[in-house]
């Protein structure tokens, strides 16, 4: 039996304009390139300060917008009189082009969005000595205290804090609302409602945090960018939720200002030396995974910890030989 076999011709579809035109009927909005499950979030703490920051854009693989742009471009193809058609290249690539120049995805927003409230902090150029004294207590009230509330929880915080540290400040907020204010509304001055007094040693995991947010903060843009942090964010030193286990914090609430408003507190925020000196030791850590002596971080150090009974009591590094005093 002869079989005979039929050749079916290709249709080439070059017109740009049509393709266009197409495009512009089917996504008049503009599309969505790149789509953020409800259940994406940032993961890694570190690239989450990074981000709010803006000193890492490698937010997100764009594979997924290359995928969206294939799949259009095929539908396209196929959308035809019943039969499918080939596209030349110089179609393809308008119509590339096209869906590049009308994406209305914000990976990043929605990422933020998804991302749950975090604790941040912002240290000042203040640093309170050992115990609790009084003559910097009156001091530290007279600079950031307008309000009797203020002035308790400055003195709560004192009388419950075991070593030297920093003055800082915490609070509790959404990342986008921080991005926002950062990156979307240019402004002379930072603003924060809600804030906690504190005096948290993060290098040795001590002192305390005021009961209550009470305090209201108007910050340099810049200052603010440069010198916030996330609690949990890795080369921060202890945060805060290692140090004292789950709490409850007051969300505050984060904007912009032209001038400093007179219920605020102007901050001068500056970052410290022992917060840098983390840093440091947590990037050698990654590099190396070798302990350096004096590195107060447990979970830093290669070596045994030897516990011993004579005085100091502790455990000390088999390593580094770094001591940790109980």
């Amino acid at each position: 039996m002869k079989t005979e076999t039929r050749q079916t011709k290709v249709r080439i579809q070059d017109s740009v304009a049509d393709a266009l035109e197409w495009l512009k009927s089917e996504y008049s909005k503009g599309v969505e390139l790149i789509y953020i499950d409800y259940r994406d979030q940032y993961e890694d703490i570190a690239q989450l300060q990074s981000v709010l920051k803006g000193t890492d854009d490698t937010f997100y693989d764009d594979d997924g917008s290359y995928e969206t742009i294939s799949t259009i471009i095929r539908e396209y193809s196929e959308s035809g009189d019943g039969e499918a058609f080939e596209l030349s290249e110089e179609v393809q690539e308008a119509m590339r082009e096209w869906l590049q120049n009308n994406d209305t995805s914000n990976p990043v927003r929605d990422l933020l969005k998804n991302t749950g409230d975090q604790l941040f902090y912002i240290e000042t150029e203040d640093y309170t000595n050992e115990g609790s004294d009084p003559a910097q207590l009156k001091e530290l009230i007279k600079k950031y205290a307008k309000t009797p509330a203020q002035k308790k929880e400055i003195a709560y915080v004192l009388n419950n804090q075991f070593y030297g540290a920093p003055v800082s400040f915490y609070f509790y907020a959404s990342p986008l609302d921080v991005f926002e204010v950062i990156h979307q509304k240019k402004s002379k001055y930072i603003t924060i409602t809600g804030a906690y007094f504190t005096t948290i040693d993060r290098v040795q995991g001590s002192n305390w945090i005021g009961e209550n947010a009470v305090f209201n903060l108007t910050i340099p843009r810049e200052d603010f960018i440069k010198n916030f942090y996330c609690d949990k964010a890795k080369g921060n030193g202890y945060s805060w939720d290692s140090i004292a286990g789950q709490t409850g914090f007051d969300e505050a609430s984060i904007g912009t200002d032209s001038i400093i408003q007179k219920d605020t507190i102007s901050l001068k925020p500056e970052t410290s030396e022992a917060q840098k000196r983390e840093q440091r030791l947590q990037e050698n850590w990654d590099k190396t995974k070798k302990c350096t002596f004096g590195d107060m971080n447990w979970n830093r150090h290669t070596g045994r910890k030897e516990y011993s009974n004579n005085y100091p009591c502790g455990n000390t590094c088999e390593d580094c030989k770094t001591f940790w005093i109980d």
